[in-house]
């Protein structure tokens, strides 16, 4: 004789994605200005298959989700003097999805959802029945429309060099209906340094400002929660070339 298992669990998952980018930049020249551009593709299609069979229930979860998105891109490079640099850049993202979930718990009470163009058919288990959400104009959680940069560096020809970045991010929601909304912000990071033939050493600081931010930040039982973002921090860095 054998003991019985008390649970087996199975998961299938495949995917296919396929993405492109294309970029259009200057040729690299003496031009006081280099600029680049681009845009950026993607779709992916996952389905997953998972089901956990016990000695008293039986659940599957079958799920077939269709997402794809497209960013619009650019930055630019001006050098106001040799070895002055000024560079701006901004990243503009849209993302979709399409998709379906099988939910079959104990073998009799089946969850049914389905997103189709932002109108989704959901299952409440309370009443028993299917109701449809519009969202319409909402925006995809943990998705901000757009980033960008500003950044200042100036080089010496002894190898002493320093750089100022502005990196911001705009507005993210954390949930489908809009209701966890996490403001925009904006990150200074500084970097000083020396950098030679055989050796380089970078003082840095990230998050200068010590700016308060959410990485993520999401709605559970009437409430918010979040993990915080990085505070500042500093720190050294040596290379040495062999």
């Amino acid at each position: 004789m054998t003991s019985l298992s008390s649970m087996t669990s199975k998961t299938v998952d495949e995917s296919t994605s396929l993405s492109q980018e294309i970029r259009i930049s200057s040729v690299e020249n003496n031009d006081p200005f280099q600029w680049l551009t681009g845009v950026y593709f993607f779709d992916e299609d996952i389905q997953i298959y998972q089901d956990k069979i016990s000695q008293t229930t039986t659940t599957i979860r079958n799920t077939d989700v269709d997402s794809f998105g497209y960013a619009f891109f650019g930055q630019g490079t001006y050098t106001f003097i040799d070895r002055l640099h000024l560079t701006a850049g901004l990243r503009y993202d849209f993302t979709d999805f399409n998709g379906e979930q099988e939910f079959t718990s104990g073998g009799t009470q089946t969850i049914y959802a389905e997103i189709d163009n932002w109108i989704s058919t959901e299952y409440d288990s309370t009443t028993g029945s299917s109701y449809q959400y519009d969202y319409s104009g909402n925006r995809l959680p943990n998705v901000p429309n757009y980033t960008y940069n500003l950044g200042v560096q100036y080089r010496h020809m002894s190898g002493f060099f320093c750089r100022a970045d502005w990196l911001g991010t705009g507005s993210v929601y954390s949930d489908s209906k809009n209701t966890a909304k996490e403001d925009g912000y904006g990150i200074f990071n500084l970097r000083l340094g020396f950098e030679s033939e055989n050796y380089d050493i970078h003082l840095w600081c990230k998050n200068l400002f010590d700016e308060e931010y959410l990485q993520v930040r999401f709605a559970s039982s009437g409430a918010h929660q979040g993990l915080d973002g990085d505070p500042r921090m500093m720190g050294i860095s040596f290379t040495y070339r062999f």
